[in-house]
């Protein structure tokens, strides 16, 4: 009786049945989880950042989604180094960006994309997969680092040597347009055209020691997803059938002929992107020539005839070059306006899926397009200068002089930087083939040919049906003019990151990977470049800093002034009184300067104040904020945990 008696009341124990419970909650809480991670459900995500960041676009989620009608799986080797003992901070963070990325992948992609994970530790297996796959191991402290990943889906496999950090706006479309890149069955064929030596070049004549020079790193990325077909710069007909689209860049120097073939390519629905340029310094750069044995380079500036950009109703400005005192850059030396940094203000397409995700966009000594317009096109800007701008020598505009400031011709107007025309062209050659032209005037002036011959020539020729080009398009086409050419060197548009790999700099590369995906047919693409970078400046600590020194920066100024004064003081008086390699300070000058160190003492003191002002108030925003974080959402649960409370307690009294 007695221990039926003790054993009710242990169980009546409140102690006891809180412990229990709240270990029962943990299990619970644990359980939950974890079955939720296995779920669909436990990989959703609530996005509340400004740019959504962290969600899918809807080009990756289709591109995905696609691998379900896949018979065969997409494999992603994922070689990632775990414990080195030098990881660096930030490259250990954006492992763990990469690891949720991928499982966001995964879960959306279903049993049809397998991940492998890999760490390639020395001497192993991981380590000898990662060499066959291409992946490149980054040297620190004796320890080779990996971060990178390989692709493939039947025979086909892309690889992304190394994740890096600095990269990380363009970490979605990397791996989105590999996926795509291995999983299609056929790549769009794109046309390559250039004055410059973009597919890289021999050594210059007389030069036998000189290396040839690599292509741009832009035409090796172009590679990976497109079959490129260089046709040159005097293509034929042929050269330009079954093309997807042609890219043309700095066509210096273009011939009537070649423009004729472009024209009758556009008017059967062809897509041209077209950079010219008012000054390359890439053609300056690698355009060879040897002014000293009358061997002239290549052409700085590049246009087309103006019977062909009439018959698009724009013109270019190539003789000068556009500067604009809104989008200066800001160099060590100075501030340039002929090197334009663009920002989101200069791309007045707002919903464009070309520019949409675009805020940095970098241009040099570029010309300026102007439209007049023309029936049956249309003509929409994807980048503008602002009204600011003006034009300048190209040659004085090519030094960056920072002084070139005043000798802009400003006129209050915007220019075109680059702009889409679309529709039903026209001919810019109604008669004809310019080169056939060209053989009839050429007969005509021959007046020692045999009459006889020539009457015979004509019967022949008017027994032959003449070949005629098209007089208007047969379907509608699409023209890209982008007002420079630089933007895609290998100086402009990259830079060189951890490892000494080749990363794109902004966003100049997206942007014309943009207009290639749109015009090529993967649709799935667009939108997923240059997403916004997770790593947000505190911009409420760089407004203050920038109060603190309009506030401070007069006062500031007095003390690093007085204190410059003061050590100017102290060196005249010890080279005044130095003997024999010795300072010899004795009765009033060492009076003096004992006050100037006490003044040099008092006004270092008073400069460190100020400089801790600003770091006491960073300090003090800095832990609002923290403290806001970690308060703002458990007082955020209580509450609900009480309003729950009372609600049942309500409910409770009123039965």
């Amino acid at each position: 009786m007695s221990s039926k008696v003790q054993f009710k009341t242990k169980a009546n124990n409140p102690v006891l049945n809180a412990v229990l419970g709240i270990i029962a909650l943990v299990l619970i809480t644990f359980f939950a989880n974890w079955l939720m991670a296995l779920s669909s459900a436990g990989n959703r995500t609530l996005d509340l950042t400004e740019d959504k960041v962290h969600t899918l676009t809807d080009g990756t989620k289709a591109i995905l989604s696609d691998l379900k009608d896949s018979e065969a799986e997409v494999v992603i080797n994922y070689y990632a180094t775990r414990d080195a003992e030098f990881m660096p901070r930030d490259l250990e963070l954006y492992m763990k960006k990469v690891d949720g990325l991928l499982k966001r992948y995964q879960a959306l992609a279903g049993d049809n994309l397998r991940i492998v994970n890999l760490d390639p530790k020395p001497d192993t297996d991981a380590e000898d997969s990662a060499n066959l796959d291409g992946i490149a191991g980054q040297q620190l402290n004796d320890e080779n680092l990996y971060l990178g990943l390989s692709v493939s889906f039947l025979d086909e496999k892309a690889t992304i040597p190394f994740l890096s950090p600095q990269a990380e706006t363009q970490l979605e479309y990397q791996l989105s347009s590999a996926i795509a890149r291995v999983a299609r069955t056929n790549r769009p064929t794109l046309g390559l055209m250039s004055a410059l030596p973009m597919t890289g070049s021999a050594p210059a004549m007389g030069m036998p020691g000189q290396p040839p020079s690599r292509p741009f790193v832009i035409y090796e990325q172009l590679g990976q997803l497109y079959d490129i077909r260089d046709i040159g710069m005097t293509p034929t007909a042929a050269d330009l059938d079954g093309l997807s689209a042609v890219l043309l860049v700095h066509p210096a120097g273009i011939t009537p002929e070649t423009e004729y073939l472009l024209d009758q390519y556009l008017l059967k629905g062809g897509t041209l992107v077209a950079a010219l340029d008012a000054f390359s310094i890439t053609a300056q750069q690698t355009g060879g020539g040897n002014p000293m044995m009358g061997q002239p380079g290549l052409p700085t500036s590049s246009t087309f005839s103006k019977e062909l950009l009439d018959s698009w109703g724009v013109s270019f400005i190539s003789d000068e070059v556009l500067a604009d005192g809104n989008y200066r850059t800001q160099f060590r030396d100075g501030a340039s306006t002929s090197a334009l940094s663009l920002t989101k203000d200069a791309l007045p397409q707002k919903d464009s899926l070309i520019t949409d995700s675009l805020d940095n966009l970098f241009l040099v000594l570029a010309g300026a397009i102007t439209s007049q317009g023309k029936d049956g096109l249309s003509h929409t800007s994807l980048i503008r200068s602002s009204t600011q701008s003006g034009f300048v020598d190209g040659m004085r505009a090519s030094r960056l002089d920072p002084s070139l400031l005043g000798a802009i011709r400003m006129d209050d107007k915007a220019y075109d930087l680059a702009v889409h025309i679309q529709g039903t062209f026209k001919s810019a050659y109604p008669d004809g083939n310019p080169a056939d032209q060209a053989d009839e005037d050429e007969n005509e002036e021959d007046s020692v040919a045999d009459e006889a011959a020539k009457a015979e020539a004509e019967a022949e020729e008017e027994s032959e049906p003449k070949e005629t080009g098209l007089a208007e398009s047969e379907k509608p086409g699409n023209v890209f003019l982008i007002a420079d050419s630089d933007f895609l060197g290998d100086s402009f548009a990259y830079q060189q990151v951890f490892g000494g790999l080749m990363a794109p700099q902004g966003d100049n590369v997206a942007f014309l990977l943009n207009i290639l995906d749109q015009v090529t047919g993967s649709k799935h693409l667009i939108g997923s470049r240059a997403r916004g970078d997770s790593r947000r400046p505190f911009t409420v600590v760089q407004e203050m800093e920038s109060d603190f020194e309009q506030k401070f920066g007069e006062k500031r100024e007095k003390e690093q002034k007085e204190l410059d004064e003061i050590s100017t003081r102290l060196n005249e008086l010890i080279q005044a009184q130095q003997k024999n390699g010795q300072v010899v300070l004795e009765g009033e000058l060492k009076t003096e300067y004992d006050k100037a160190i006490a003044k040099q003492v008092e006004a270092r003191k008073r400069l460190r104040e100020l400089e801790k002002d600003l770091r006491r108030e960073k300090d003090s925003l800095a832990t609002k904020y923290t403290l806001a974080n970690l308060l703002i959402v458990p007082l955020v649960v209580i509450l609900f945990g009480l309003g729950v409370f009372l609600k049942r307690r309500f409910a409770t009294s009123a039965r």
